[in-house]
C-alpha cells in the first residue's frame, strides 16, 4: 500500500485532479489514441493489470485478506456501509480522468517530438472531446436505473459510480479459487437480501458457479463488470468499449 498510496496518490494528484478543464489538449487516433491506449491503458494494463494484479487481484488477496480479517473482526459485514478504504486506485473508470491522461501524454510526447507538438495538440482536443461526449453518453445511459441499488465484489467502483451518479450499497469479499464454506454462503446471501439489491455484480475471474450459488435464495440478479477489459481487442476503441460495456452490464442488470 505504500507503493499504491505514494504511486496512486501522487499520480491521482498530479494528473487525474482532472474535474478541470482547463487542459483543453488531447490526443491523437493514431498518435493519440493509441499512445493514450499505450500509455494509459498499458499503465492501465501494467498499472491496471499490474497494479490490479499487485492491487486487483492482489488487492483481490488484500482485499480479502483484510476483507476476512475485517469479516472476522466485524461479524462478517465486509462493507454493509460502502466504507471505502482511503484510496482507490482504478482512477482510469472516471473518463474526466482519463482526460487529465491523455493532457500529460500529449505534453510528454510534445516535449520529447516538438517538430509534432501541433498534431499532438490536435490528436489530443480530439480525444478530450471524445471523452466528453463518452461522458455524457454513459450519464444519459445509466440515468433511468440511478436509483437502484446493486453489490460488487470487488470495491473498486468509486470513481465510476462517482462520475455517473450510480452507486454500489455494499461489496462482499469472497476468493475467486474458493468456493466459500455453507455457513458462509448463508451470510453472504442474507446480505444481499438485507441490503435490498437488485444485482450482485462479480468480474470475469470469478466462477459463475460461485456467483448464482451467493445469489441463490435472494431476489438479486447477477452481472458481471470488468474494469481492466480483459476481453476486449487492442485497439483505438479499447478504452471507450470498456466504459460502454460496463455502463450496459450496470443498466442490463438493473433493468431486468
Amino acid at each position: 500500500h505504500d507503493d499504491h498510496d505514494d504511486h496512486g496518490h501522487d499520480k491521482h494528484d498530479d494528473q487525474c485532479d482532472v474535474e478541470d478543464d482547463k487542459h483543453a489538449h488531447e490526443e491523437h487516433e493514431k498518435h493519440g489514441h493509441d499512445d493514450y491506449k499505450e500509455h494509459c491503458l498499458d499503465e492501465h494494463e501494467e498499472h491496471g493489470h499490474d497494479e490490479h494484479d499487485e492491487h486487483g487481484h492482489d488487492d483481490h488477496d488484500e482485499h480479502e485478506e483484510h476483507g476476512h480479517d475485517e469479516h472476522d473482526e466485524h461479524g462478517h459485514d465486509d462493507h454493509d456501509e460502502h466504507d471505502h478504504g482511503e484510496f482507490d486506485p482504478h482512477v482510469w473508470l472516471d473518463p474526466i480522468n482519463a482526460k487529465a491522461m491523455v493532457h500529460e501524454i500529449e505534453e510528454a510526447l510534445s516535449a520529447a517530438d516538438p517538430a509534432n507538438a501541433a498534431a499532438y495538440e490536435a490528436n489530443a482536443e480530439k480525444m478530450m472531446g471524445d471523452l466528453d461526449n463518452l461522458v455524457a453518453e454513459i450519464t444519459a445511459n445509466l440515468a433511468p436505473v440511478k436509483d437502484k441499488g446493486f453489490i460488487v465484489f470487488h470495491d473498486a467502483y468509486q470513481y465510476f459510480e462517482n462520475r455517473f451518479g450510480v452507486s454500489a450499497v455494499g461489496s462482499i469479499t469472497v476468493s475467486p479459487e474458493v468456493m466459500p464454506g455453507a455457513q458462509r454462503i448463508s451470510e453472504l446471501q442474507e446480505k444481499v437480501n438485507s441490503l435490498d439489491s437488485t444485482c450482485v455484480f462479480s468480474e470475469p475471474q470469478f466462477e459463475p458457479k460461485l456467483v448464482s450459488t451467493v445469489t441463490e435464495n435472494t431476489n438479486a440478479g447477477t452481472g458481471v463488470l470488468d474494469p481492466l477489459g480483459v476481453s476486449i481487442d487492442n485497439g483505438p476503441e479499447l478504452y471507450f468499449t470498456l466504459i460502454r460495456n460496463m455502463s450496459y452490464s450496470i443498466k442490463d442488470c438493473l433493468t431486468d
